[in-house]
């Protein structure tokens, strides 16, 4: 019986894609570089700031990405969030699901200080009591430990949690964890593998069916 979901933050719960592609465009224009498409950019989103700046600032020295990372936090924190920029349904759907008495999480490779901007500024921070941010444990999804932090947080087992997410890092920690995956499609999509998923969902009301379902066939 599902008594936890966990949720990726960035193009699953917030489509942060416009935001951070501003960003990265201002910083590839101080550098001489040409602006870059959102779409050039999303399929970065869910690696982490390492990975996202060597790829999207063309950083050819290794020991430049820490300096450019850090600057592009410094504009993000300083950038506010859209409530807008929550994907439709998202705020109906996790009062539904809070309703209901479900635990609900967030595990995402944001650092902690942007991640509990984001939520908070989006209006949806509340309905989360655990949140496994980037920097909390050595490790980075799609590692196992960051989600089974968050199964260990509310006592419950890997057969009792369900992982939504929209990338191949999120379907990846999934299958390592052991923990039934929800493919949301309306994200940033980078090559999910539907054949291996729990089930897909096109929008964030969909989701609800699911949970019933499931928990009709343990009742």
């Amino acid at each position: 019986m599902t008594r936890l979901i966990v949720y990726d933050l960035d193009g699953t719960l917030v489509d942060s894609a416009q935001t951070v592609s501003a960003i990265l465009n201002e910083m590839r224009l101080e550098q001489g570089l040409s602006l870059c498409a959102p779409e050039t950019l999303t399929p970065w989103l869910s690696l982490g700031g390492e990975d996202l700046i060597c790829h999207a600032l063309e950083v050819p020295d290794d020991s430049k990405i820490s300096e450019y990372l850090d600057e592009f936090r410094r504009r993000y924190f300083l950038k506010p969030t859209d409530p807008h920029t929550v994907y439709p349904g998202v705020q109906a759907v996790l009062e539904r699901i809070r309703d209901q008495g479900f635990f609900m999480a967030i595990c995402t490779n944001k650092p902690r200080r942007l991640a509990l901007k984001v939520l908070e500024e989006s209006g949806i921070h509340d309905f989360f009591d655990f949140v496994n941010a980037g920097g909390d444990l050595p490790s980075k999804k799609p590692d196992a430990g960051n989600l089974q932090a968050c199964l260990d947080f509310f006592s419950v087992k890997r057969d009792e949690a369900l992982l939504v997410g929209d990338s191949t890092v999120d379907q990846t920690m999934a299958q390592r964890a052991q923990v039934p995956f929800v493919f949301f499609k309306g994200g940033y999509d980078d090559g999910v593998d539907e054949r291996h998923v729990w089930q897909v969902i096109e929008h964030h009301g969909d989701l609800l069916p699911c949970i019933r379902f499931e928990e009709e066939a343990f009742s």
